[in-house]
């Protein structure tokens, strides 16, 4: 495996340390439900979605739309946003709660019968009409949208589960220790033995790359980490990142163009592209308007979104 240190592009040009990057900020005044940003997507009209503690925001481009419980959703404070392949938007809440906002505009939120009480804080499908909803550090529900039907796993398995990843047959689990996997199939029988795939020191956040063939972490102790998504995950490469003590990851993207996009919560934002090794920290010296970042997107037009927590939205 390759050992990287990152030496940001401020270090090394005086022409683009001197750069100031041009943002747009949105703000409540331009039409967002509230400043703090939790999660950013996209579905497949183009619109963009941007879930804040006070209700989800839509943007088309020229005017925001905000829906909130009045609206059909499960509560306002939203953390999570999936979009699936039929178009639909999942919302994960702070307390549990799902929503799903239907392309022909129909809006409810799942049914549970006990209460869940913990965050979701992501939402995947697995396969078709059968989606995973990760609780924060007590296990996972699947659900069954056909059958309107779903099974609370709080088994140890996925109690410390962190980020979830679907990637052919088998669903990876990222825990601070390592990397687990298990078959879809095993899931779904309610066999939920993992298979340990990788060691970690204090893993944070997991993705799969654009191209299907590198997992991404990043860890709080080692950096950020690539490995060959192979049956045997083979380390490839580690970046090193020098963040300030008690700054923590919030967000891990990738875009078509193999950079990695890598949220704080103190730094601001990290771009470290893949091949070439090249990086830059966005931060508000050079731009941002906070470097507290909780969310990031790219779009398909290839529009960098940023997130803050409580500055509002910033576009790129």
């Amino acid at each position: 495996m390759k050992n990287r240190l990152l030496y940001l592009l401020c270090f090394v040009s005086f022409s683009v340390s001197s750069q100031i990057y041009s943002f747009k900020t949105f703000s409540e005044d331009d039409g967002l439900s509230q400043s703090f940003i939790n999660d950013i997507n996209q579905d497949r009209r183009g619109f963009l979605f941007i879930a804040t503690g006070n209700g989800l925001t839509c943007y088309g481009g020229t005017q925001f739309k905000i829906f909130t419980a009045d609206d059909g959703l499960a509560n306002n404070f939203i953390t999570s946003i999936y979009c699936d392949h039929e178009n639909k938007v999942w919302l994960g809440h702070l307390e549990g709660g799902v929503s799903v906002l239907h392309p022909d505009g129909k809006k409810e939120s799942v049914k549970f019968k006990e209460e869940i009480g913990s965050k979701i804080i992501q939402i995947i499908e697995i396969a078709t009409n059968k989606y995973i909803f990760l609780k924060n550090n007590t296990g996972i529900i699947l659900y069954d949208e056909g059958t309107k039907s779903y099974v609370n796993i709080e088994s140890e398995s996925f109690n410390e589960a962190l980020s979830l990843l679907v990637n052919k047959d088998e669903l990876f689990i990222l825990k601070s220790d390592g990397i687990y996997t298990i078959k879809i199939k095993n899931l779904l029988s309610k066999n939920y033995t993992l298979k340990r795939k990788a060691e970690l020191k204090d893993a944070a956040l997991m993705k799969l790359s654009l191209s299907g063939e590198n997992i991404i972490v990043a860890d709080n102790y080692s950096g950020l980490l690539v490995f060959n998504a192979d049956d045997k995950l083979t380390p490839l490469d580690t970046f090193k990142i020098s963040k300030n003590d008690g700054s923590n990851y919030t967000k891990l993207i990738a875009d078509r163009f193999s950079n990695i996009y890598l949220a704080t919560t103190d730094n601001g934002l990290y771009k470290i592209n893949i091949k070439s090794g090249i990086s830059f920290n966005y931060t508000t010296k050079n731009g941002l308007n906070s470097n507290a970042v909780q969310s990031v997107f790219v779009d398909r037009e290839d529009n960098l979104w940023i997130g803050t927590y409580g500055n509002g939205l910033q576009q790129l």
